[in-house]
């Protein structure tokens, strides 16, 4: 008997066709309807693409470069204040060499500044001749200020004295009637001096004042030492305030040792109260 074969069965369609051919459905208010697709989901392999030689070799520079600075924050974390960058303490020359100053005038020769220091040193150099220069000058109107006071100073003959006549005294121990003098009593032998600056026109004797020695100053006035034991001055000499002029002594007509002076304007006979004349010129004896 003959076989017969089944009827071929028609294969059912696959779920995405049969949703393909599905007719849509109409819209509406309705939220649209969203085919979810119920494949099981499959795993994929990520892959990456394959870099080339030249790409990579640029990559690494750049993360060699980023790595030579670190950014630091502040402190507190605050994401408003910048960060300030520092060089990677990784011994790099390139991150050393960043430490150095940037200012190239830093430790560079400059000439300017050797010729300013020559320039500086001879002006001080100019000041200190300047300096000296007016010291001198100012040292030589000084002295000559000096000899000036001294042509018009006066002082007393001698110190350690007392008054014991004055001019115009009447009395039988003089031979004019009266004192032509002022008499300074001291010991024998205490040092008399110049009263003003003049020069020594006589250092003889007289019977009367026995040693006696005439200051001529120079206007012409006589000034008389009488009585003196020595005289340290001879004619000639020019002396100065205060400079020797002999000791008190006792030579001549007295009755003790002590200093006659008098004084003669314009070298007359006839002389005037030394009391006076002293006074007149600051000195009160």
């Amino acid at each position: 008997m003959p076989s017969r074969r089944a009827p071929k069965r028609k294969a059912a369609p696959s779920r995405a066709s049969r949703t393909s051919h599905r007719a849509p459905k109409p819209t509406g208010g309705k939220r649209a309807y969203k085919q979810r697709s119920h494949a099981a989901p499959t795993a994929k392999k990520r892959t990456l693409p394959a870099f080339s030689m030249p790409i990579a070799a640029g990559a690494t520079a750049l993360v060699i470069a980023g790595v030579g600075a670190v950014t630091l924050g502040p402190a507190t974390g605050s994401d408003s204040d910048s960060g300030r960058q520092y060089p990677a303490l990784s011994g790099d020359v390139a991150a050393a060499g960043s430490l150095t100053s940037r200012d190239p005038n830093v430790g560079a020769f400059d000439p300017s500044r050797d010729a300013d220091r020559e320039l500086l040193e001879e002006q001080a150099e100019q000041q200190a001749v300047q300096r000296r220069q007016a010291l001198q000058e100012l040292a030589a109107k000084t002295q000559q200020q000096a000899k000036k006071l001294k042509a018009t100073q006066w002082v007393l003959p001698l110190a350690g004295y007392r008054i014991t006549a004055t001019f115009g005294e009447a009395g039988p121990y003089w031979s004019s009637g009266y004192h032509t003098g002022l008499d300074f009593a001291a010991a024998s032998g205490t040092p008399l001096v110049a009263v003003a600056h003049g020069t020594i026109t006589d250092t003889a004797y007289d019977p009367a004042y026995g040693n006696r020695t005439i200051l001529t100053l120079d206007d012409g006035t006589e000034l008389w030492y009488c009585h003196q034991t020595d005289q340290s001055v001879e004619v000639g000499d020019t002396v100065d305030p205060g400079d020797p002029m002999g000791t008190v002594g006792s030579t001549g007509n007295v009755t003790g040792p002590h200093l006659h002076l008098e004084v003669h304007p314009g070298g007359s006979d006839d002389g005037v109260d030394p009391y006076t004349v002293l006074e007149e010129h600051g000195v009160t004896p």
